[in-house]
């Protein structure tokens, strides 16, 4: 079976991909990790809170969402300090946009004593920087397979 007819059409054409080396965390970012970033950039002035929603100052980009917009969030804001509402400090964090994933890796990258990759402005990543960032689309998915190269493994005779 060819493995190209199973692609749907905004897959296709498939194509060889090459993807340098790169490190990937081995667990997600928990609600608490998160929850310092967001208390970090408010006591720093660069997020704000408006609707429930966290955004750059002044800015459009939503970067999360909080408890107060749907209960299922476990990050809150009482309009000082943004806190754990649940017991799900150490779950992974939901509710985040990409534009505060990409916020979180310049934090942290600055936590780490290393250089952001993120404009926050053009949201453009420097891939020559070594900080943390996101990982493109074919990164995600070679570490998503474990590192095999192929997307579909072939049973013998088929």
């Amino acid at each position: 079976m060819d493995h190209r007819s199973s692609h749907p059409s905004d897959e296709l054409p498939v194509h060889l991909v090459k993807v340098d080396p790169f490190y990937m965390a081995t667990t997600h970012t928990t609600n608490q990790q998160f929850l310092d970033f967001l208390n970090s950039a408010r006591s720093s002035g660069i997020i704000e809170v408006r609707n429930n929603t966290v955004t750059a100052v002044g800015g459009n980009d939503i970067y999360c969402y909080t408890n107060q917009y749907a209960s299922y969030y476990s990050i809150g804001f009482n309009g000082t300090v943004f806190s754990i509402v649940d017991f799900r400090a150490n779950h992974p964090v939901v509710g985040v946009m990409w534009c505060g994933a990409a916020a979180y890796c310049n934090w942290l990258s600055l936590q780490k004593g290393l250089p952001v990759c993120y404009d926050l402005t053009t949201w453009v990543c420097d891939f020559t920087k070594s900080g943390y960032r996101l990982p493109t689309e074919a990164e995600w998915e070679y570490a998503a397979r474990g590192g095999q190269r192929l997307p579909t493994t072939t049973i013998p005779g088929e």
